[in-house]
């Protein structure tokens, strides 16, 4: 049972990071303007520094979790990110009073709370701590390939989600 539990949080927390790599290659530009709209690095310099190491953790954690490897490094690190993700959201929430984020691209539903959803992932990290596990590399090479293919079946539910609202904008 442990395995198990173990499996179903790193799966979660797989797709969720490869999701968000995913959208934020895909508009690099805007996840630069992003980072900038949170005022906490002015020089585009920085800017496009810190995009690149916040895709470099994402993409890590994304194959950490994938392959379930890097026990208890993994969820530490994971949880710090979040920690950090969450301070500069309630600090540009104070000086902007925005309250989404664009974390996850088009997906909308995961950005419309990122503090409630940060708060989800480090309760299914405390989680995934607690729980044993054993590393097989058969098994981690798989899950890493459902992990992608989770990740490409919720963009393609995405794009037709957004190609009916398209639609039907177009006949109002």
């Amino acid at each position: 049972m442990s395995e198990t539990i173990a499996l179903i949080c790193d799966m979660i927390i797989a797709v969720l990071f490869f999701t968000s790599f995913y959208a934020k290659i895909g508009e690099i530009e805007g996840f630069k303007y992003e980072i900038y709209s949170y005022q906490v690095v002015r020089s585009m310099k920085l800017v496009q520094l810190a995009a690149y190491a916040v895709l470099t953790a994402e993409g890590i954690l994304f194959v950490s979790f994938a392959a379930g490897i890097l026990d208890g490094f993994k969820e530490w690190a994971c949880i710090l990110l979040m920690l950090f993700f969450s301070v500069f959201t309630i600090r540009k929430r104070m000086r902007t009073g925005v309250t989404t984020c664009a974390c996850f691209g088009e997906m909308k539903w995961l950005n419309r709370t990122p503090i409630m959803r940060n708060i989800a992932i480090i309760l299914i990290l405390l989680v995934d701590l607690l729980v044993t596990r054993s590393t097989n590399i058969f098994l981690a090479t798989n899950l890493i390939l459902l992990t992608v293919s989770i990740g490409f079946v919720m963009e393609l539910a995405r794009m037709k989600f957004n190609e009916k609202r398209e639609h039907y904008d177009s006949m109002v």
